[in-house]
C-alpha cells in the first residue's frame, strides 16, 4: 500500500489472518461495548469492498440487535464509509449491477465517498478523550502510553474531505503473494498463477489453480479482491 500510513494503519483484506484478528477485535469490542459508537472506513469499492461492506454491516447490525433488546434502533451508532476514486462502484462490471448495488447500500445507511481518492491515513485523538485517559491513568500527556489512548483514524482524501474511523480496512485491487514467483510457476505480469482452460497451470500441469491467485491465458478477467 503505498498511499501514507496505510501501511501502518489500515488493514488490508488479504492476508487474510491479519484481517481477521482485526475483525475478531471489532466484534468483541462492540459485544461488550455495544453502545459505543463505532465507524469503519472501506477504501476500494470494487467486488471485494462492496462485498465487505454488506456483510460487516449485517453482521454488526445482527449483533447489537441482539445486545441492545430493548433500544428500538440498536444500530445507530454504527457508521460505515465507503471510499471509491471513480465515478462508479464495481467499475468491471456493467452499469445495472453498478447502479443497483449503489441503491442497496444507499438503502442500508452505507455512506459512499464516490470521486475520493484516499491520499492519506493517519493517527487521531479526541481531545475531551485524551484528557479523560490523562485522568484516569493519572499521568501527563508526554508519558502516557498511546496504547491506553481511544484511538481514531482520520481518512483524507485528495479532495480534502476528512472522515474520522475507527478502523480502516484496505480493499483495492487484488496482488499477488510472493510465493508464487518464487515457486517457478508461470505467472502473468502481475505475478499470478497463469492457467489453461482447464485450470491447470501452463508450466507444471499437475498443478490446478483457480480464483484470485490464478489468470486464466485465454480468457482474463478481473480480479474479485474477496
Amino acid at each position: 500500500m503505498l498511499t501514507p500510513g496505510a501501511d501502518k494503519y489500515a488493514i488490508a483484506a488479504k492476508p487474510v489472518p491479519k484481517f481477521l484478528a482485526a475483525w475478531e477485535g471489532i466484534v468483541a469490542g462492540v459485544t461488550q461495548k455495544p453502545k459505543r459508537p463505532l465507524s469503519l472506513g472501506i477504501v476500494g469499492s470494487g467486488a471485494g469492498g462492496v462485498e465487505l461492506a454488506l456483510n460487516v454491516q449485517k453482521k454488526l447490525h445482527k449483533l447489537l440487535h441482539q445486545r441492545l433488546t430493548n433500544d428500538s434502533h440498536p444500530s445507530k451508532n454504527l457508521q460505515i464509509h465507503l471510499f471509491h476514486r471513480g465515478t462508479k462502484l464495481l467499475p468491471h462490471h456493467n452499469s445495472w449491477v453498478s447502479n443497483h448495488l449503489k441503491k442497496i447500500l444507499l438503502q442500508r445507511g452505507i455512506q459512499l465517498h464516490l470521486l475520493e481518492r484516499v491520499s492519506q491515513i493517519s493517527p487521531h485523538f479526541d481531545q475531551n478523550q485524551l484528557n479523560q485517559s490523562i485522568a484516569n491513568n493519572n499521568s501527563d500527556s508526554a508519558h502516557l502510553d498511546p496504547q491506553l489512548l481511544p484511538q481514531l483514524l482520520t481518512v483524507i482524501c485528495e479532495s480534502g474531505l476528512k472522515v474520522e474511523c475507527h478502523q480502516v480496512f484496505w480493499v483495492t485491487q487484488a496482488s499477488a503473494p510472493s510465493w508464487i514467483k518464487a515457486s517457478g510457476l508461470t505467472t502473468d505480469e502481475r505475478g499470478f498463477i497463469l492457467v489453461a482452460d482447464t485450470l491447470q497451470s501452463i508450466s507444471h500441469p499437475h498443478i490446478f489453480a483457480a480464483g484470485d491467485i490464478a489468470t486464466m491465458q485465454n480468457y482474463q478477467r478481473p480480479k474479485a479482491g474477496v
